[in-house]
Parts: structure tokens; C-alpha cells; sequence
């Protein structure tokens, strides 16, 4: 058997030759030294045949290591590109974004809908003698947080509120089984997050272009929800427990709350900015990683920083059991011929339903 053949072979394939071989070695070499004789030329022509297979699957599984890990190392590489294009606008984002930009060049009304993520300077435009390249946009709260987003359709959204999850005993057959606690209907309108800027022709035509300016103006838009449903979920998450032990004690026992009253560990873990460097001891990205490593998850569970958070308090939740509801940022512009100027406006809609009350958990950090 050849190397390039062996390399094909199923690993339970080549684990059972070379078990093969080497009981074969090991029977004729016993049997010879029982009979105190050397091997006969036969036996030792089986032998090194036997020890040529064996070379033979070790070099096929050392093989096969090689480019199992440079498979491994291509994957790593490709969801880090996937990564990096996931962080990009959508095509139909580009388009939108590119009719939005015409439509300024030419000085008519635009409103378009757009996905948020970051604008580059591709988008926006470069211009020679202006820097304009793009601050990313924030990530939307409910996404860091785990939290399923559906579309809206209309102003008013709502669904069912759980009542936490209780453990019942046993029941007979023909017993009375307990009865579950009725759901409440939760209802929110979705309110309007918008902010405005106004520029001049200029600005687009020969400054950093529209793209640039309305890319800020969304970042803000989407910082404004992502306070909103801060605020409202310590809001969900009731009178904190109190303080005891250390901010670390704490911190895992929201954790551990949430994860008894629902059954699954919490998604999210909500802090001030002023608190995050007291969940530092526990916070690692991966086995073995320990303090001074990139600070994103406190024992697994991920670290979401908003300065909406009361300082001093920290929020566990399990994002499947919410639902945060709205559209996407929609932009428009309406220029004044008048005056050349160009007002521009980003805006987006939301609202957020909490669907298990046993879902979210608020903890003191400090005493």
C-alpha cells in the first residue's frame, strides 16, 4: 500500500491496520523467542513488510494532520472574511445608499430605507481634499443582547407575557393536574428615534458627501434605541437584589437566576461603563485567556456596556424570551433651492415586548 493511497483510506480504516500489523509483530516474535530460534526468512520478510506498512500509515496520518489543519486554518480565515463582509452594507443597502447620494447631487427629495451597519468612504465618496472616511455604526442592543427583531407592520405590536416557570409534582393518571398561570397581553406603540442635520450643496458636492453625514446621523438613531431598550429592560428587571460578597458574587448570581427560572443561560449581561472594569476577575474569550484579555464575556455569559444601565447595577436577562419590534433606519432629505441648503434626517422606529417574567434579573454591585 502507498502513502497517497493510505491518505484516502477512512482513519477507522487505517486505526485497524495498524493494529493489524503490529499484532502480526508481535505474534511472530513471541512465538520465535518461545522457541528459542531466530525468525526464518519468511518471517522476517512479513516482518519488514509489516514495519513498511506501519511507516506507511504513520506518514499518511501525519498527512492527513497537515491538511486537516490547514483545512481548520482556511475555515478560520474564511469566517474572518465572511466576518468583515457581514460588517459592510448590503447590496440593496448599497443601492438605497447610492440613490440617496444621486438624489442629493441632483436636488430632489429622497427617502430610502437602510440596514445599519457602517458606511465606507466607497459609499460615501471620497473626496481628494477632505478626509471622509466613516465611523462605524453601533451594533443595535438587541442584537448584542440576543434578542429576536422582527419587522414591524404596524404602530401597535404586542404578544404574551409568561408568568415564570414553575416546576409541578407528579400527578396520577386520572388526577387533577395543575392548572398553568394565565398569560397577560403585552402591548407597546413603537416609538419614532429620529435626528436631523442640515448642510449645505457644498458639503455633497464637493465636502464629504451625503453618505458620510447621514451615516452619523443613523449612528445616532441607533445609539437612541439602544438607550431606550436599556432603560426598559432595568425597568423589566424590578428592585435590584441586594448587595453582598463582591460585584463578581453578584454578577453570578443574576446570572445564575436567570438561568434557574428559565431553564437556559442568560444571553446577555447589561452593565454601566463605570461597573465594567469590576467584572475584569471573571471576564475571559476563550479557554485559558484570563485577565488582561479582551473583556466581552463575564463566566460565557456576553458583556453589554450602555451608560442608560444605572451605575451600580447589573442586568441578566435571556434575550429569547423578548422580542424587539421596528424598521430599519429610514433616511430622507428635503433641499431648500433657496438658500442651497439640505436638511437630511435619519429615523427609526421600536419598540420591545418581554415575554417571561422570569426572563431578566436586576443585581447590586456596589453596597
Amino acid at each position: 500500500m502507498t502513502t497517497d493511497a493510505a491518505v484516502l483510506l477512512p482513519d477507522t480504516e487505517l486505526e485497524s491496520r495498524s493494529a493489524a500489523c503490529a499484532e502480526r509483530l508481535n505474534t511472530r516474535i513471541e512465538r520465535a523467542r518461545d522457541e528459542g530460534r531466530d525468525l526464518t526468512p519468511r518471517e522476517h520478510d512479513l516482518c519488514q513488510a509489516d514495519k513498511d506498512e506501519l511507516v506507511v500509515i504513520r506518514d499518511a496520518t501525519e498527512i492527513r494532520a497537515a491538511r486537516r489543519a490547514e483545512g481548520e486554518a482556511i475555515e478560520a480565515r474564511r469566517r474572518e472574511i465572511g466576518a468583515q463582509i457581514e460588517s459592510l452594507p448590503r447590496p440593496e443597502s448599497r443601492a438605497a445608499i447610492g440613490a440617496f447620494v444621486e438624489g442629493l447631487s441632483h436636488g430632489v427629495p429622497v427617502r430610502v430605507q437602510v440596514e445599519t451597519r457602517a458606511v465606507t468612504t466607497a459609499v460615501a465618496g471620497a473626496r481628494g481634499a477632505v478626509a471622509t472616511e466613516s465611523v462605524g455604526r453601533p451594533q443595535w442592543l438587541w442584537q448584542a443582547a440576543g434578542i429576536p427583531f422582527y419587522q414591524a407592520d404596524s404602530l401597535t405590536v404586542s404578544g404574551p407575557k409568561f408568568a415564570a416557570l414553575v416546576a409541578r409534582g407528579a400527578t396520577a393518571e386520572a388526577g387533577t393536574k395543575p392548572n398553568m398561570t394565565d398569560p397577560t397581553l403585552e402591548s407597546e406603540t413603537l416609538a419614532a428615534f429620529a435626528v436631523v442635520e442640515e448642510i449645505s450643496d457644498q458639503v455633497v458636492r464637493f465636502g464629504v458627501g451625503a453618505a458620510a453625514i447621514t451615516n452619523r446621523l443613523a449612528s445616532e438613531v441607533v445609539f437612541s434605541v439602544n438607550s431606550a431598550f436599556a432603560d426598559s429592560l432595568e425597568a423589566a428587571a424590578g428592585t435590584p437584589v441586594t448587595y453582598a460578597t463582591s460585584p463578581s458574587h453578584m454578577a453570578d448570581l443574576a446570572i445564575a437566576r436567570v438561568w434557574a427560572k428559565t431553564g437556559a443561560k442568560p444571553t446577555a449581561l447589561l452593565v454601566n461603563s463605570a461597573d465594567y472594569p469590576l467584572l475584569a476577575d471573571k471576564a475571559a474569550v476563550g479557554p485559558g485567556d484570563g485577565i488582561g484579555t479582551e473583556v466581552v464575556k463575564f463566566n460565557g455569559t456576553t458583556l453589554v456596556v450602555n451608560d442608560s444601565i444605572t451605575a451600580g447595577v447589573a442586568v441578566a436577562l435571556n434575550g429569547a424570551a423578548f422580542s424587539a419590534h421596528g424598521t430599519d433606519v429610514l433616511l430622507a432629505s428635503a433641499p431648500d433651492l433657496g438658500t442651497n441648503m439640505i436638511k437630511l434626517r435619519a429615523e427609526a422606529y421600536a419598540a420591545l415586548l418581554q415575554h417571561d417574567e422570569g426572563a431578566i434579573v436586576a443585581v447590586d454591585l456596589a453596597a
